[in-house]
């Protein structure tokens, strides 16, 4: 492979000419001897040495992604799935390449998370970090630049995500205005801020605007199908249910949903079910999914350029997105009784 001394060799010039010709600087090439560089590096097939150029500049102009969470299949979930194609997608916007760290957590256990900050990226990006996160402590302990994803809002690290109380109110309220005075909750995994903050929420909510919201209507639905599943074999063993049950995410919908399928419960005529997230597959669910739309795109590539300015030393701000209410046919006015009796 051709190198610099290769080009400045057969047009009897300085390597510093040729260098400065290459990358535009620091001082000025005249033009007709920056077009001849140019054309010489073309016919040699010269390739620039990026880790050379990186250690001359300081930067690598290139960003680490990372997750402290090890369950199987992490980036497929709807959210996790959405967000890195978003983090890629405005990444190929600001010119900069990814690079995925996986083993936070073990680095975290070991004491080593200073290997996240040993060059290879100019900055961090923490997907859904979990609550009070050693690894982001320990970014912002370094000033090493660093921006969370559905992260804490209220830390001093510059975090991207959706309002979350936004969301849920949007979603009880939409029941209420049905006409549904009674509703059951799937909770989520507790290891996630947005988790968390819908937990809270809920409570909050649903008793401002007067809804009957029984501890035994609390179900676990963990954010996965699974839960939402097993969330409603729970329910079904009891003698009264809700008229409504809101999932903290679409995914504990789904599977609640199928399992009450099964037993012959009827959504929306038996009871009324809605997510959050607005996964891709919500629109094709049968019956289609009412649930609350996070722009997780928007959410991803805010992060991003946020990112980008800290690294430039720039100033960068948390950005909260507004959550939207898409109705589909899984939501619906409750019976004529407020309880509708265990199918049988």
């Amino acid at each position: 492979m051709a190198t610099i001394k290769d080009i400045a060799r057969k047009l009897n010039i300085s390597v510093s000419t040729v260098s400065y010709a290459l990358n535009d600087g620091p001082r000025k090439v005249p033009d007709e001897v920056k077009a001849r560089v140019l054309q010489t590096a073309e016919e040699l097939g010269y390739r620039p040495n990026r880790v050379a150029r990186s250690l001359k500049q300081g930067r690598s102009n290139t960003i680490g992604v990372a997750a402290e969470h090890t369950i199987t299949d992490f980036y497929l979930g709807f959210f996790h799935h959405h967000a890195l194609n978003g983090v890629l997608s405005e990444c190929e916007e600001e010119g900069l390449d990814v690079l995925v760290f996986s083993q936070v957590k073990a680095r975290r256990d070991k004491g080593q998370l200073d290997e996240l900050m040993d060059g290879r990226a100019d900055g961090i990006l923490i997907i859904s970090p979990v609550p009070h996160s050693a690894a982001v402590a320990e970014l912002r302990g370094q000033k090493f630049p660093h921006v969370t994803i559905s992260g804490d809002a209220s830390a001093e690290t510059v975090n991207s995500g959706v309002d979350n109380s936004a969301g849920v109110r949007k979603a009880l309220s939409h029941l209420a205005d049905l006409g549904h005075s009674s509703i059951g909750y799937l909770s989520s995994s507790d290891d996630t801020i947005d988790g968390l903050e819908r937990d809270l929420a809920v409570h909050q909510i649903a008793k401002e605007l007067n809804l009957d919201l029984r501890p035994e209507w609390v179900f676990p639905g963990s954010f996965t199908q699974e839960g939402g599943s097993e969330a409603a074999e729970a329910m079904l063993q009891l003698d009264h249910f809700p008229t409504a049950v809101f999932g903290a995410n679409d995914e504990s919908a789904f599977g609640f949903v199928h399992r009450l399928h099964e037993a012959g419960v009827s959504v929306p005529q038996d009871i009324s079910v809605i997510g959050f997230d607005n996964a891709s597959h919500a629109r094709w669910a049968v019956p289609a999914l009412t649930t609350i739309q996070q722009p997780v795109d928007e959410i991803a590539r805010s992060a991003v350029r946020s990112l980008a300015r800290l690294i430039r030393g720039e100033e960068a701000f948390s950005t909260r997105f507004a959550p939207r209410l898409i109705v589909r046919g899984s939501t619906g006015p409750p019976r004529s009784s407020l309880e509708v009796k265990r199918a049988r």
